[in-house]
């Protein structure tokens, strides 16, 4: 029998009317010898007699006929199933490379040196994603030891400033606010009254102030006396500093005492000397006016009642110069008369 091709593939064809390759529609008349009759485009489409030859043993060894698409069952084969599942990564896939990165060069280069915090923290984000690990715990790391040392400091800064503003009130409400100083003197020898504020001429502790408001008028003047009798004016008319005067009852409407009111009174005279001596030291002394100098009668004063002086007499004054030049280096905002009203050189000579 004379072998036939198709026309379409070159096929073999034993069984019309179809091509077992490629399903032409062939009938016999149009089955032509291969050699002879096979067009140019079969050859091109379908390869040459040698490969359909090929085919033909892969389907001689495999089952059913080369010509199908799928082989194993006929001609044409069978189709194959429904298509699977999509591909989807197993669980260990998803899993991070190793453990994740350390966080405690973070922690302690930030809580020693702030900002620099940021080098190992962003070093430690990077390997974190590298690896497949979150970077949020690395960032909350860094962030919660660089703010949480500033905000205690602040909260330390305003507890400590609102405590120091508390104080101060507190101060501010048991300091007087000034306290007057009525002063016999006169470069002439007569005794006048001079009246200085506590910011040019002392300063009054909180706690002589406490003590000697508090006190009675009998203790104060004991305490006043018993000031007076430790010290006696040398009277050799060297110089000396004559700082301020008071008596019992002296009213200065510009000068506030430690009571609270413009009236002076034993208690509130105890409390000058204190701070006087307390800011100048042990050579400052409490004595009475009649004790030294020029005697003059005061009509503002009641009979009988003692002027407590207050001076400063170290005994090393050379003369006046020497005493004028203390005053000006202890009152450097004064000079002139405003200086001889708060500090007044003058000579201790005998009473007269």
């Amino acid at each position: 029998m004379e072998a036939r091709f198709c026309h379409e593939c070159g096929e073999r064809v034993t069984l019309p009317p179809f091509c077992a390759r490629c399903g032409a529609n062939v009938d016999v008349g149009a089955v032509q010898p291969y050699e002879s009759t096979r067009p140019a485009s079969a050859v091109q489409r379908y390869g040459s007699f040698g490969a359909s030859r090929d085919l033909d043993a892969a389907a001689t060894l495999y089952g059913g006929s080369a010509g199908g698409p799928y082989p194993g069952s006929g001609s044409y084969g069978t189709p194959p199933g429904p298509a699977g599942p999509p591909f989807a990564a197993t669980p260990w896939q998803n899993q991070p490379l190793g453990p994740p990165p350390s966080t405690v060069l973070t922690i302690v280069i930030t809580f020693f040196f702030g900002l620099w915090g940021l080098i190992p923290a962003s070093s430690a984000a990077s390997q974190a994603r590298a690896t497949g690990h979150p970077t949020k715990p690395v960032w909350r790391a860094f962030w919660i030891t660089f703010l949480v040392p500033i905000a205690v400091t602040i909260l330390a800064y305003l507890l400590f400033f609102g405590s120091l503003l508390a104080m101060m009130g507190l101060s501010s409400a048991d300091t007087p606010a000034g306290v007057s100083t009525s002063v016999r003197q006169a470069t002439t020898g007569a005794t006048a009254v001079r009246t200085t504020t506590a910011a040019a001429t002392r300063t009054v502790t909180n706690t002589a102030t406490a003590t000697t408001t508090q006190m009675s008028d009998t203790e104060a003047r004991r305490l006043l006396n018993s000031e007076v009798a430790s010290y006696a004016v040398r009277t050799d008319d060297h110089y000396l500093v004559e700082l301020s005067a008071k008596w019992v009852g002296a009213y200065d409407p510009s000068q506030t005492a430690a009571n609270g009111t413009s009236t002076f009174y034993a208690p509130d005279i105890l409390a000058e000397y204190r701070g006087l001596k307390a800011r100048f030291g042990p050579n400052v002394h409490l004595v009475l006016a009649s004790t030294f100098g020029k005697q003059a009668v005061n009509p503002k004063i009641p009979a009988g009642e003692p002027l407590y002086v207050t001076i400063y007499d170290p005994g090393s004054f050379s003369g006046q110069p020497a005493a004028t030049a203390w005053c000006a280096a202890s009152f450097p905002g004064f000079s002139g008369a405003a200086l001889d009203n708060v500090c007044l050189p003058r000579p201790a000579s005998p009473a007269h």
